[in-house]
This record gives structure tokens, sequence and C-alpha cells, in this order.
């Protein structure tokens, strides 16, 4: 049913344009059954050249989404390309070309002009629900569950709109079954699920003796790795509705990083009836007004349990004996960004760095940019960077609706002044709610993010185990010294070295080449997309950085 959502949404999103012309073929290229007849009229409009420059973009976004219909995704791409030449603004164009990229397994690009159509157009539903599937596609279910609930709160107005809500709803179903909140682990990941022993004192006083999920992912060969803790969110709402921890494992396992990834005791799969990170009112005070005197929160208990499951993971971790105890990354989002840097500061051996994305506390939809005593988490953070040495970068967005703009620079402030090491980055605004960085943001934090890293002593570009040895056949930038392909082969290692690791380029002996890039497997990709299923046998030219021809 989700492929059939993805061919739906790929063709509402050109319904806006197809009243775009009154050009005598336009009937003829916009409707019916016929694509090659449509492909025909759509050509005759292009080539007639007297449309203006918005109309002639509509031309080729209705010629493009022909293409995709007969799977033609190279001339699908080289169309929206010149839509977005002629019209910037067009966000169907970039909705359409992200489906293109989806099918062909390109999901980061998919999810780049998403975010861009997005961008554009911030109740553009239909993108929404393209980017929702294309995140299904990389693992990031927490992801596609936001953007399905995004679709559900937008307006629909027409039938298709609907169909697409309706199935946005049943996506949303789907994803709180309990196979879906806690899938089968994945062998070809070395995923494993294993329950870790924690003790936490509730909000209410009571200790609780209980166990939360940590979910483990091992990169190929027998290590030891450097390991990243990976800590979610939190929301006091949904809390029991969150999928199985499993954010950002495709980042950190395409860079060698083992992942191990705790679900907070309270949340999802570790769910129990009582929250242990509500924040605490003072002894004595009465909650009142809209937002419950908010700005009288105690944060110190539930960072302190978001904080405990971090550690219990770091020595549950020790025990590996692929995991480089020695060689720890935390990293986290929103609430998880601040317990990863609180957890930090308790001075922790092996934890080598820290990345917070739009890390904090207290944010309520009621009070947009104001959360909840902000005065208190800087205290927290401030504890945290005293004589702390570990080096932490941060991110955040101009229009993260829960801290704004300018108390998550107030709280950088309090830690580097405190004595903490952090890189801060202000990314501009992401969509309707920047504070959901991870995805919609990772064109920007991605390159700073790998910067960062290898200046620490990580190598998040280093060849995987699997690949061949660098052969210093030719440098990896030299596009003349790519063996025995044409020239349209030497304009895709061009393209090929744009993208993201892990990265890889074959090239058969009759010059047919391939390549894969942001996926665990790009390797064995590469190698089977050149190789068509065995009708030649192909061979790496490049992995990531490294030519190894």
């Amino acid at each position: 049913m989700w492929r059939a959502v993805r061919r739906l949404s790929t063709a509402f999103a050109i319904l806006g344009l197809l009243s775009a012309t009154s050009h005598a073929a336009w009937p003829d290229c916009s409707k019916g059954d016929d694509v090659d007849r449509r492909l025909t009229a759509c050509t005759a409009i292009i080539e007639g050249n007297d449309l203006g420059q918005r109309e002639l973009s509509a031309a080729y976004t209705v010629r493009a989404s022909l293409y995709l219909a007969k799977n033609q995704f190279d001339l699908a791409i080289e169309d929206l390309a010149k839509a977005i030449e002629l019209d910037p603004a067009a966000a169907p164009a970039y909705d359409l070309r992200g489906a293109a990229f989806h099918r062909m397994g390109k999901f980061d690009r998919a999810i780049e002009d998403f975010n861009e159509a997005i961008r554009r157009n911030p109740k553009f539903l239909t993108a929404y629900s393209n980017r929702g599937h294309a995140y299904l596609a990389i693992g990031e279910r927490e992801l596609a569950m936001a953007d399905f609930r995004k679709v559900l709160e937008l307006p629909g107005g027409t039938k298709q709109l609907e169909f697409i809500q309706n199935l946005a709803r049943s996506s949303v179903e789907k994803l709180t079954q309990a196979k879906d909140l806690n899938p089968d682990p994945d062998p070809a990941l070395s995923e494993t699920i294993v329950k870790v022993p924690l003790s936490l004192r509730l909000p209410n006083g009571a200790e609780h003796h209980g166990e939360f999920v940590l979910t483990t992912f091992k990169p190929r060969g027998p290590g030891p790795f450097p390991a990243v803790i990976v800590s979610h969110g939190h929301s006091g709402v949904l809390r029991t509705m969150f999928g199985r921890n499993r954010i950002l494992w495709s980042y950190f396992m395409q860079r060698g990083f083992a992942v191990l990834a705790p679900t907070r005791i309270g949340h999802g799969v570790s769910s129990i009836p009582i929250d242990p990170e509500s924040p605490r009112l003072p002894v004595g005070v009465v909650p009142q007004g809209s937002d419950g005197g908010c700005d009288l929160f105690d944060f110190r208990l539930p960072v302190g349990a978001g904080s405990a499951h971090i550690l219990a993971t770091i020595e549950y971790a020790s025990n590996l004996s692929w995991v480089d105890k020695n060689r720890i990354v935390l990293v986290g989002g929103s609430a998880g960004g601040l317990y990863s840097l609180v957890a930090a500061g308790t001075a922790a051996s092996g934890i080598k760095a820290v990345v917070n994305f739009s890390g904090g506390a207290g944010g309520l939809a009621t009070r947009p940019e104001h959360p909840c005593n902000p005065g208190n988490v800087k205290a927290l953070l401030s504890a945290a960077g005293k004589n702390n040495s570990i080096p932490t970068i941060w991110f955040y967005s101009e229009n993260d609706k829960n801290f704004g703009a300018e108390i998550p620079r107030a709280w950088h402030d309090a830690y580097v002044s405190a004595g903490g090491r952090a890189e801060f980055h202000m990314l501009p605004p992401l969509g309707e709610d920047g504070h959901n960085i991870i995805g919609p943001g990772t064109k920007y934090w991605l390159p700073l993010l790998d910067e960062f890293l290898t200046m620490n002593g990580f190598k998040p570009r280093q060849l995987p185990a699997d690949a061949p040895p660098p052969t210093g056949f030719a440098p990896i930038g030299d596009t003349s010294k790519v063996p025995l392909v044409d020239d349209k082969g030497r304009a895709a290692y061009a393209i090929f070295l744009r993208q993201s690791v892990l990265r890889a380029f074959a090239i058969g002996p009759d010059g047919f080449w391939a390549y894969s890039a942001g996926k665990f497997d790009a390797l064995a990709e590469a190698l089977a997309r050149c190789g068509q299923n065995g009708r030649r046998v192909c061979k790496l030219y490049a992995v990531n950085d490294d030519v190894v021809w």
C-alpha cells in the first residue's frame, strides 16, 4: 500500500500545474491515458519556445511525470532540473524529483528534495507524505510517523488529498502496532535487541526497578569500533507511541561506528504508566494557568533519569568485545541532546565527543518559542560544562518552535562560560518547525558533523572493512583517469564525487558503470547495478575517498 501512496502522491504533486498555460497543445500534454501521445504533445510545447518561464517550467514538470511513469528516471530528473532552473519556487518540481530519486533507491537525495518542496510550500501535503515514505525506507520510523501525522493535520479539500490522508492514517495505525514499534532485528545490520536493568526515582517519589530496551548495530568486521549512544526526545503525550529507538543508525553505521540506541523507560517498547521524565513543581506549589505554572518547573529529575540511561548503556557497552570503550560519542535529539550533555559532564570514562541536536527541555505547543523555565535548563547546562573538556557540537534552527533562536544561544553561552567546549551552529529555518532538525536539516549538519568527527580523532570517511584497499591508481578527484568509461560515465563519476559516504563506483570490462551512495550496502549495490544480474563482472573503482582500482 505504501508504494501506491508514493505513486498517487507523485501524481497529485502536479495537479496544480494542469491549468498553468492556455497553449493549444496543453490538454493533450496534461491529460489522457496514452503516455507516448502526451509525451509528444509536451515536447511540442517545450520546443515551441513561446511560453513564459513559469509555464515552461510546468511543461517540463508534466513531461517529467510521464518519463517517471515509463521508469525513465534520468530523463525525468533532467527535465525537473530544467523546471527548477526556470522556476526556483516550483515546489511540485522538487517533490516529483524526490519521488524519482526515491524510486531509484537514492533516499538521501529524495529526502533533500522533499525538504526543499516543503520549504517552498510548508503546507504541501503530498511532499510530507512522500518524505514520510522515504524516511521509512531508511528505517527512520519516528520521522516517518511525524510526517504522516503532519499529513493528517493539513487541510485536504479534494477527494485525492483526502485519499492520501486516509492512507497516511492507515500508515500511522500500522506504525503504532506492536510489530512496527518493535520490528524484528535486521541481520544485515547485525542488529540485536537486549534489555538493560535500571532503577529510577519516579516523580511520585517511588523507586522503579525495571529495564529498558537497547538496540545495537554492529558494523562489518571484528572491531573494536568507536561507538555512538543515540538518545531520543521526549513527549509526555506521545511517549507510549515511540517506536523502538533506531534514529541515526544509518548515518553512523555508514561511517564505521557501532550504534547503541536506548529506548528509555516510559517510552514505547519500554513504557510504564508513569512518566519518569515528567518535570516537577516545587513542593507546595499548586499548578495554575493553561501551562500549569511551568515557569517553576524543575528539570533535574527528568534530566537525571535520561542521563541514567546513557550511563547504563556505557556500562553495558564496556562488556562488548567489538566496542572500543575508550572512543564513545554521545548523540541526542531534543531532550536526548540535553541528557547527552549532562551525562558527559559526569566525567564517565570513554566519552570523546557529544553531538546535540536541538537539545533542551520545557517546550510547549501552547507557548511557541517560550519554553518552560529556561533558566533551570541553563543552570543544568552550566553545571554540565563546569571544567568539562569534552568537545561538543550543537545544532539548532532559527524557527525552532520549542526553544526559539535566542534561548539556545543563551544555553550555549552558559555552558561555555562554565568551562565547556561547544561548537554552535544555528541552521536556517526548516519547514514549519525547525525543532525537528535531524531529517529536514541533514544537508546542513551532515558536512559539519563529518568535519567535527574528523577533527576529534574519528574517521567518518574511511574505507569500510569489506572494501578493497587503496591502490593509488589515480587521485580520487581526477575524472580523466577513470578507465574504460565514456564521457557520460565521467560525468556520472563527477556526480558521484559530490555524494555522501558510504559511496561506491563500479565499472565493468565493457565500460558499463554504476554507483550507489548514502546506503549501508552501497558497495554491494554498486556492483549489482553494474553487473545487471550476472551479465558482466564489475570491479569497484572508488569507495568513499579512495581509488581501489
